[in-house]
């Protein structure tokens, strides 16, 4: 978390000088002055570096430039938007990936598998941006069956979740497929078909169970890579998030506003890396989490 404070904070500043959008266009060099000491400015680097970490200690990101609030009650606004999207992208991902995958190496080598890995290739390779473009042409401009973009509905999930999902849920495919492929090769799978086991506990107790941490461990990582990635997704549906802001605030140098947001993402980030690394335990009591 510190070296991502620090990092934002360094480019932000090599961006350019936030200033020169708050000032009006008639701004006299008294008032740019007076705008500089009144935001910090005017200070050495150090000096609202420090001031900087100590505001982030005590919750307090600044006001943002363009909405004249606290940077992190804007952000705790969007996010909550963005998180419901990429909660959705995630369940639709998992609910596609995991049959997929295990029907992929269950029938290895077969049409079947050619097909599905195939599909899985594509929709890992094809650009979020194109996906969505094509989706709105078709379900809303030539169906009529979906909204074109924003939020207030379920209809407006549809296409935007769909978008970011796929992506998502072609990794998992392809990681579960190589899982599943790998504990089928072990010696306990070939007991427990010796002892003629019933397929679905055979499925569950044993195959499943043994492949769901490197499962796990992806689906953690993709979570929050569609927490912090869903801006290009956002920006061609309309949709109100954390994306759609960072974005706004960049061309702004909102300077409070971006690195709130990045600081909370990187927060969420971590939070999920430490919720997995329990999880491995459940899912294998021989692993100690210290």
């Amino acid at each position: 978390m510190w070296g991502v404070v620090t990092v934002v904070f360094l480019l932000l500043r090599l961006s350019g000088d936030p200033i020169s959008v708050v000032a009006p266009p008639d701004a006299t060099v008294e008032m740019i002055a007076a705008l500089r000491q009144a935001y910090g400015f005017d200070q050495p680097l150090y000096v609202q570096y420090t001031r900087y970490i100590a505001g982030i200690l005590q919750g307090d990101f600044g006001v943002s430039f363009q909405y004249g609030q606290p940077a992190i009650m804007i952000v705790i606004q969007r996010l909550g938007a963005t998180m419901s999207l990429a909660t959705a992208a995630m369940a639709l991902a998992i609910v596609l990936a995991l049959p997929l995958g295990f029907l992929s190496a269950r029938y290895r080598d077969r049409p079947l598998d050619h097909v599905l890995m195939s599909l899985a290739m594509l929709g890992n390779t094809m650009p979020t941006f194109l996906l969505g473009i094509v989706l709105i042409l078709v379900f809303a401009l030539w169906l009529g069956i979906a909204p074109t973009g924003g939020a207030g509905s379920l209809a407006h999930y549809v296409l935007p979740t769909v978008t970011i999902s796929l992506a998502t849920a072609a990794n998992l495919a392809r990681m579960t497929r190589s899982e599943v492929l790998e504990t089928l090769g072990k010696p306990f799978i070939r007991t427990a078909r010796a002892k003629r086991l019933p397929f679905r506990r055979l499925v569950t107790a044993h195959i499943l169970k043994n492949a769901a941490i490197p499962i796990v461990t992806v689906a953690g990582l993709q979570f929050g890579a569609l927490l912090s990635g869903a801006i290009v997704t956002e920006t061609v549906f309309g949709w109100p998030g954390l994306g759609t802001l960072v974005l706004e605030a960049i061309g702004r140098r909102d300077y409070s506003v971006v690195q709130a947001a990045v600081c909370i993402t990187a927060l969420i980030f971590v939070v999920l890396n430490a919720a997995i690394d329990a999880v491995y335990q459940l899912l294998d009591p021989r692993i100690k989490v210290v």
